[in-house]
């Protein structure tokens, strides 16, 4: 029997992030990095806020790699 705060499965996992992309991230960030899970309450916010940190995140390298190549391309 599986604690109530894991809630991955490999059954059904591609119908999951299919259907609820969010919830997924929510979970894969969780386990990764071992945090306690959020309520289901606020999971659609945390599943946001992550969503948010990692576009951040992707901006910022993009912004370097452009900044980089450009500075080396002359």
């Amino acid at each position: 029997m599986q604690p109530d705060g894991i809630r991955n499965r490999v059954v059904g996992w591609p119908i999951q992030m299919a259907v609820k992309p969010l919830r997924l991230l929510v979970d894969v960030f969780v386990n990764t990095f071992g945090i306690t899970p959020p309520k289901p309450e606020a999971e659609a916010s945390v599943g946001r806020v992550i969503l948010m940190m990692l576009v951040g995140v992707l901006v910022v390298l993009g912004g370097a790699v452009w900044l980089l190549r450009g500075a080396f391309a002359r």
